[in-house]
């Protein structure tokens, strides 16, 4: 399997990758088996804490690099990470320094306002935000990824497989679900501080 990554121009659009083929529905499938060893929680902001729903609802689980059985998973987006970051970005790397996010929207309003992947703490170190579409988008209506470019709102394609790699300061959101859930795998890769 190739892990070339498909990019299109700033100008077609915007300053990040798309690979719309990065994972077949066996690796899918695989990712969906290792998560459903964990238990859900309440999805927080960078602060910790989440009291109301307004800016995001949503339930996340936590795959650790510490378990042995992702570490195939690890490797697969380092590679589409360095090779996103050599064509485009150039960005001083250290590597993912967080667990693997696998969250789920729900047909209840599941969503994820505008927001920046960075912020204080641990997030601040990070530079690449890497999105992988675990779900067909025949299984949910809703819950698009948008990114905000320039004074324009984007919409990233829907594409069971397909992996997103962005700098983690860019603004985006998904948008409430209306039908069905969402699954997305969310990582960061981190560096020194942008200078």
């Amino acid at each position: 399997m190739s892990f070339l990554i498909e990019h299109k121009t700033n100008k077609e659009i915007g300053n990040w990758y798309f690979e719309p083929n990065a994972f077949t529905n066996e690796e899918i499938e695989r990712i969906h088996q290792l998560a459903d060893t964990l238990d859900f929680q309440k999805a927080v902001l960078n602060s910790g804490t989440n009291k109301n729903e307004e800016y995001r609802k949503s339930e996340v689980k936590w795959l650790s690099s510490k378990m042995e059985d992702v570490h195939w998973l690890y490797k697969k987006f380092a590679e589409l990470s360095v090779k996103a970051n050599d064509e485009l970005w150039q960005f001083d790397l250290i590597g993912m320094l967080e667990n693997i996010q696998y969250g789920i929207y729900r047909s209840d309003g599941g969503h994820y306002n505008w927001h920046m992947d960075v912020g204080g703490g641990a997030t601040q170190k990070r530079k690449i935000s890497i999105v992988l579409q675990l779900s067909d988008p025949d299984e949910y209506e809703g819950g698009e990824l948008e990114m905000f470019v320039s004074k324009d709102v984007q919409q990233i394609p829907k594409k069971k497989g397909a992996v997103i790699l962005f700098p983690s300061y860019c603004m985006h959101r998904v948008t409430p679900v209306t039908k069905g859930e969402r699954r997305s795998i969310v990582l960061w890769v981190s560096g020194p501080a942008l200078r």
